[in-house]
C-alpha cells in the first residue's frame, strides 16, 4: 500500500493542479453565463470531480466512493494525472494530439480530437486490473488577441469629460487577468484620464502606462509574456478567400448585382441604368438608399468592399431627380458630314461634278465639303458597258450588276449597268477630288461622309441584288443589323434608253430616308441610251433588327441595280450626372416676313411668348434666305449654334438657320431679328421653357443639313442624336426648311413629340420638344413633310434642369473617404443605414504596402434613427485601410443608439507585415473616436485593432461610449489571427468520467 499511496499522492497533486485550472476558469465563466445549459453542465463537471478528488479539495461534498479496490483508485488517479497533462499540453499548443505516459505502476492513455477550437479530450488510467476514463471538451483561444483595445503605436483613452467606458467582458479582474497574456511587438505608449474613461478589465501594452497606477489593472504592469506582433489580415490578393475577392463575386439576391462598389466599375456602380456612377460615394449610398438602410440581410457572410478610384476622389457630389450619375459607355450618333456626286458633263449641266464646276473626260467625284480625319465616306458608283474599278485608298464592299440577281466581291463587266459601293477613312489630308472609278463616259456616283463611325469594322451587314429586266422601281434586299444605332445606306444604279429619275414624289421615296443625292452622267453627245444614273439615300435605325426592303420608283422603266449597308457606330464612355425635375415648356410664339428693313436688310418681329417670368430660358429657331447673309439677334439671346447651306455644291441656294438662348429677366413685348441678306425672307419662333439650369442651360446639341437635290425629292428632315450626359434633360429640336413652290401645308414635329409651332412663308421653320428621363443616346427622329420639300436643316439641343443637389457629410468635403450617412444624402431619401450585417470595408492598395481608403461616420446626432450592425462569421465588423472616424456632438435629433459588435480594425495606410505576417506599427492615426452626442449611447463590442493610433473620447454631453471586449467575436476570429505560437487559452465546455 505504502506504493500505491506514493502514487495515489502523487496524482492527487498533479490532479490539484489541473483540476482547479479547470475549475477556476469554470467558476469565472459560469459567474458571465449564469442560467446558461453551459453553467449546468459545468456544475455537473465540478461535482464530478469532486467524486474523484475527495480527498484532494475539503470544500467538495463528501462522496461515499469505494476506495478497497486499490487498482480502480490508482486507475482514477492516473486518468487525472493524464487529463491534467492534456490542458497543460494544449495550452502550450493547440494542436497537441495526446500521449501515452506511465505513472508509478499504472500508466495513462491520452487522445485529443479537433473540431474547429474545440478539443475533445479522452484520458484512461489504467491499474492492474483496474480502469478509469475522464473525458473533457475544451475551446481554446488564441492569446493574439485579448485585449480590448490594441494599438501598434500609441493610445490615447479618456478625456476630461466622464462617459467614456473601456472594459473586458470577463466575469471578474481575475478572470480578466487570466486573458492578460498579450502585448505589441512595436512600442506602445498609453495614456488613461481617469476623469474621463472607467476602465474595467484592463488594456495592454508594450511601452509605458500612464494615468493609471499599475495596482488599479486587472493584471500586473509589463507581464512577462512574450511580445506577439498584430496579425495580417487578407483584404484584397486574388486568393479566393480575400475580402475583396469574395465581395466581387458575391452577389445581392434582389438586383443581382456584387457587393462591390468603385466609382464607373462595370459590374455594378456602371452597369447600366440606373447604375450609372463614376463617383463611389454615390453608387454607395444608391445602392443602401435601394435597400432602405438595411444591408446584408439574406447574403451569408456578405462582404460590402468599397474602393475608391484614386486618392482624389471625393466624398462630395452634385444630384437631383433622376436616376443616378456616373458614366455610360454607348452608341455615338452617326451624323453626316457632307456630300457630293459627278457624272460626265459633255452636252449638258446634268452631269456636271455638283461640288466644282465644269466638265469632266471620266468621272470625277469632289470631296464632300467639311471632312476631316476619321470620318468615313462611303462612295455608290452606277457604271455603264463596263466593269467599275477600285481606287486606291478605297475598299470594295460590293459590286453587282443587272445581268444578275446577285453580287459580291469583283466587279463583272455588264452590257448595261453596273454598282460598286466603297468605303474609305479620311486621313489628315484629302485630295479635293476622287477619281479612277472607271474611263468609260457613262458613269455617275455619289459620295457621302459620316462621322461617329466604327473605323476599325465599319460596315455591321451588307447586300445587293440585280434587276434583269426593266422595272419601275428598285428594291434593295433586307439586312438583319446585328448593332443598335446604325446607318442604312441604301444606293441604286440604273440605265436604259431613256433618262430614268429617283424620288420625284413622296410615293417614290425609300420611306424615312433622306436623298442624298441622284445624278445622270450622259455620254458625249447627250445620248439618253449611254445614261448611267446612280442615287443614295441614307436613315438612322435604332434598333438591332431586319431593315426591310428600302425601294426607290423611277420616272421610267430600267434595269437597275440596288445595294443596302448597315454602318456600325463608334462607341464612348460619356461622364453623366443626375439633374433634377424635367423642365416644362411655357409657351411659344413664331413668325414669318419678307419685311424689308433697308438694303441690305430683311426685319422679322417675334413676340415674347406669353406668360414668360424672369428665370424662364428661351430658346430661338430663326431662319433666313436669300443671297448670302448673316442673321443678327436682340442684345441679351446668346448664339448656340449658326448653320448655312453647302454651297460648294452647284445649283444650291443660300439658306442658314441660327438658334439661341436667352434667360429671361424683366422682357420686352417682342424682339427684332434681322438678316443682312436681300431678296429672301425670314421666318423663326421662341420657345420657352420653366425648370433649366440657367447657369449652363444646354447640355449638348448638333445639327445636320439635308441637301437640296435637283428634283426636290426629299419629304423629310432629320435631326441628329445626340447623347444627353444629365437625366431628365428637356430635348428641343428646331428644323427649317425651303418649300417648293407656293407654300404648302407646314412641317410636321416627330412622331411622339410635342410640336410647339410652325412658321411658314417661302422658309419654314418648326420646333417640337421632348423630356428624356435617362441620360444617353436619343433616338432618331425626323420632322415630316407632306410634301417635297429642298434643303433643310435638323438641329437637336438638350436642356440641362434647374439645379440638383450638392451632396457631402454633414456639410464636410472627404476624398478617399466612405461616409456612413447619419442624413440623407440629397434625394436617396433612404440611404441612411440603419441595420448592417456584415464587414464594411474601405480600402485600395496604392503601391507596395502603401494603402488608402478611410471610413467616417457622419454625427450621430443629426440621425433620427438607431444604427446596429452586427459581424458575420469570422470577418471584422468595419475594416479601412486608413483610419475611422467616429466624432458626435449636439443634441441628438432622435437616434438613442449607435451600436457596433464585432472587429474594428485599421491598417493606418500601410500595410507592412513582417516574415511571420505580423503588422509592424506607424505613427499614423488609425481610429479616432470624439463622442458628445447628447442622450446617444455608441457601444463598439468586440475589438479594436489599428496599426496606428488609437484615441478614445467623451467629448461632453449625456452620452455615453463604451468600448467592450467580447469574447463571443474573439472566438470567431478569421484564421490570420487565431494562429498562434504563443499559446492557447483553455475554455472548459463539459466533463464527464467512468470505466
Amino acid at each position: 500500500m505504502d506504493k500505491l499511496t506514493e502514487v495515489r499522492n502523487r496524482g492527487i497533486a498533479e490532479a490539484r493542479n489541473g483540476l482547479s485550472r479547470l475549475r477556476d476558469a469554470a467558476t469565472a465563466r459560469l459567474s458571465d453565463e449564469r442560467g446558461s445549459a453551459l453553467a449546468a453542465v459545468l456544475v455537473l463537471v465540478v461535482l464530478l470531480t469532486m467524486v474523484g478528488v475527495a480527498m484532494v479539495n475539503s470544500t467538495f461534498t463528501e462522496i461515499s466512493v469505494a476506495y478497497n479496490a486499490g487498482d480502480t483508485a490508482s486507475a482514477q488517479y492516473a486518468a487525472e494525472a493524464g487529463l491534467s497533462r492534456a490542458i497543460y499540453e494544449l495550452s502550450q499548443n493547440a494542436g497537441w494530439t495526446g500521449t501515452t505516459a506511465a505513472i508509478g505502476t499504472g500508466q495513462y492513455v491520452v487522445t485529443v480530437t479537433s473540431s474547429g477550437l474545440i478539443r475533445s479530450i479522452t484520458s484512461t488510467g489504467t491499474q492492474g486490473g483496474g480502469r478509469r476514463v475522464l473525458k473533457a471538451a475544451v475551446k481554446t483561444l488564441s492569446q493574439s488577441a485579448v485585449s480590448t483595445v490594441l494599438a501598434n503605436t500609441t493610445a490615447t483613452v479618456g478625456s476630461p469629460s466622464a462617459g467614456l467606458t473601456v472594459s473586458n467582458d470577463y466575469p471578474s479582474s481575475a478572470a480578466s487577468a487570466v486573458h492578460a497574456n498579450n502585448k505589441l511587438s512595436a512600442p506602445t505608449a498609453v495614456t488613461i484620464n481617469t476623469a474621463g474613461a472607467s476602465v474595467v478589465g484592463g488594456l495592454t501594452a508594450n511601452g509605458v502606462i500612464t494615468g493609471v497606477g499599475c495596482p488599479t489593472w486587472a493584471w500586473t504592469c509589463n507581464a512577462s509574456a512574450g511580445v506577439r506582433a498584430m496579425p495580417e489580415i487578407d483584404v484584397d490578393s486574388a486568393a479566393t478567400t480575400s475580402l475583396k475577392y469574395r465581395a466581387q463575386h458575391t452577389n445581392d439576391p434582389v438586383d443581382g448585382k456584387p457587393l462591390y462598389f468603385k466609382g464607373g466599375d462595370t459590374s455594378r456602380c456602371n452597369s447600366g441604368s440606373p447604375w450609372i456612377f463614376t463617383s463611389t460615394q454615390q453608387c454607395w449610398d444608391y445602392y443602401v438608399n435601394s435597400k432602405s438602410g438595411t444591408l446584408g440581410s439574406g447574403i451569408t457572410n456578405p462582404v460590402f468592399f468599397v474602393e475608391f478610384t484614386a486618392a482624389t476622389e471625393s466624398t462630395t457630389y452634385a444630384t437631383g431627380g433622376g436616376g443616378g450619375g456616373g458614366s455610360i459607355t454607348t452608341n455615338l450618333p452617326i451624323v453626316i458630314r457632307g456630300r457630293c456626286a459627278g457624272g460626265y458633263n459633255g452636252a449638258g449641266s446634268g452631269g456636271a461634278n455638283q461640288c466644282g464646276s465644269g466638265g469632266q473626260n471620266t468621272l470625277t467625284i469632289g470631296r464632300p465639303a467639311g471632312v476631316v480625319s476619321g470620318d468615313l465616306l462611303v462612295a455608290a458608283i452606277s457604271v455603264r458597258s463596263a466593269n467599275p474599278s477600285t481606287p486606291s485608298g478605297w475598299t470594295l464592299v460590293w459590286c453587282g450588276n443587272s445581268g444578275s440577281s446577285s453580287g459580291g466581291s469583283t466587279c463583272p463587266v455588264s452590257s448595261t449597268v453596273s454598282l460598286a459601293v466603297y468605303w474609305k477613312v479620311a486621313g489628315a489630308s484629302e485630295p479635293s477630288t476622287y477619281s479612277g472609278w472607271t474611263t468609260t463616259q457613262k458613269a455617275a456616283g455619289v459620295i457621302t461622309a459620316y462621322y461617329n463611325v466604327n473605323t476599325s469594322t465599319p460596315i455591321d451587314v451588307q447586300n445587293g441584288t440585280g434587276y434583269t429586266s426593266s422595272v419601275t422601281s428598285l428594291s434593295t434586299p433586307s439586312i438583319t443589323t446585328a448593332v443598335a444605332n446604325t446607318m442604312l445606306v441604301a444606293s441604286f444604279g440604273a440605265a436604259d434608253g431613256t433618262d430614268p429619275a429617283f424620288g420625284t414624289s413622296v410615293a417614290s421615296m425609300p420611306a424615312g430616308m433622306t436623298d442624298e443625292w441622284d445624278k445622270n452622267g450622259s455620254v458625249s453627245s447627250g445620248s439618253a441610251s449611254g445614261a448611267a444614273h446612280g442615287a443614295m439615300f441614307d436613315a438612322i435605325q435604332d434598333s438591332i433588327g431586319a431593315t426591310g426592303q428600302k425601294t426607290v420608283t423611277m420616272s421610267s422603266s430600267a434595269v437597275g441595280v440596288a445595294h443596302l449597308l448597315a454602318l456600325k457606330p463608334a462607341t464612348a464612355t460619356v461622364a453623366t450626372s443626375s439633374g433634377g425635375s424635367a423642365p416644362t415648356f411655357r409657351a411659344a410664339s413664331s413668325a414669318a416676313t419678307t419685311v424689308s428693313c433697308g438694303s441690305p436688310c430683311i426685319s422679322l418681329t417675334i413676340s415674347a411668348p406669353a406668360g414668360v417670368v424672369n428665370g424662364d430660358v428661351m430658346i430661338a429657331n430663326i431662319v433666313a434666305s436669300g443671297t448670302t447673309s448673316t442673321i443678327q439677334a436682340p442684345a441679351g439671346w446668346t448664339l448656340i449654334r449658326r448653320t448655312t447651306s453647302d454651297m460648294t455644291l452647284i445649283t444650291v441656294s443660300y439658306l442658314e438657320q441660327a438658334v439661341y438662348y436667352r434667360v429671361a429677366a424683366g422682357e420686352p413685348a417682342n424682339y427684332a431679328w434681322t438678316s443682312t441678306g436681300t431678296g429672301g425672307s425670314m421666318a423663326g419662333g421662341i420657345s420657352a421653357y420653366s425648370g433649366v439650369d440657367t447657369t449652363t442651360p444646354v447640355d449638348v446639341e448638333n445639327v445636320e443639313w439635308v441637301a437640296a437635290v435637283p428634283n426636290y425629292a426629299n419629304t423629310s428632315l432629320p435631326a441628329p442624336s445626340v447623347v444627353t450626359t444629365v437625366a431628365n434633360d428637356l430635348l428641343v429640336a428646331s428644323f427649317a426648311a425651303t418649300l417648293n413652290g407656293s407654300p404648302p401645308p407646314a412641317l410636321t414635329g416627330p412622331a411622339g413629340w410635342n410640336s410647339r409651332y410652325s412658321a411658314t412663308y417661302n422658309i419654314e421653320a418648326q420646333s417640337s420638344d421632348l423630356v428624356q428621363a435617362t441620360a444617353g443616346l436619343t433616338a432618331a427622329i425626323r420632322a415630316i413633310a407632306p410634301s417635297t420639300r429642298g434643303q433643310g436643316f435638323g438641329h437637336l439641343l438638350a436642356l440641362k434642369p434647374a439645379g440638383g443637389t450638392t451632396v457631402t457629410c454633414g456639410g464636410s468635403t472627404y476624398t478617399e473617404t466612405l461616409c456612413i450617412r447619419a442624413t440623407p444624402a440629397g434625394s436617396y431619401s433612404s440611404s441612411v443605414p440603419t441595420a448592417v450585417t456584415g464587414a464594411i470595408v474601405s480600402f485600395r492598395r496604392v503601391s507596395g504596402t502603401s494603402v488608402s481608403g478611410d471610413i467616417v461616420f457622419q454625427n450621430t446626432a443629426s440621425a433620427s434613427a438607431n444604427y446596429a450592425h452586427t459581424y458575420q462569421g469570422s470577418d471584422p465588423a468595419l475594416l479601412a485601410a486608413g483610419k475611422i472616424s467616429m466624432i458626435s456632438s449636439g443634441a441628438s435629433a432622435g437616434r438613442t443608439s449607435t451600436s457596433i459588435t464585432g472587429i474594428v480594425y485599421t491598417f493606418a495606410g500601410s500595410d507592412n507585415p513582417d516574415g511571420n505576417s505580423n503588422l509592424q506599427g506607424i505613427g499614423n492615426p488609425g481610429f479616432d473616436l470624439q463622442h458628445g452626442a447628447n442622450g446617444i449611447t455608441l457601444t463598439l463590442s468586440g475589438l479594436l485593432l489599428s496599426n496606428g493610433s488609437i484615441s478614445l473620447q467623451d467629448t461632453g454631453g449625456t452620452g455615453t461610449a463604451t468600448i467592450q471586449y467580447n469574447r463571443t467575436v474573439v472566438e470567431n476570429l478569421p484564421a490570420a489571427f487565431t494562429t498562434s505560437t504563443a499559446g492557447s487559452f483553455m475554455i472548459p465546455l463539459s466533463w464527464s468520467s467512468g470505466d
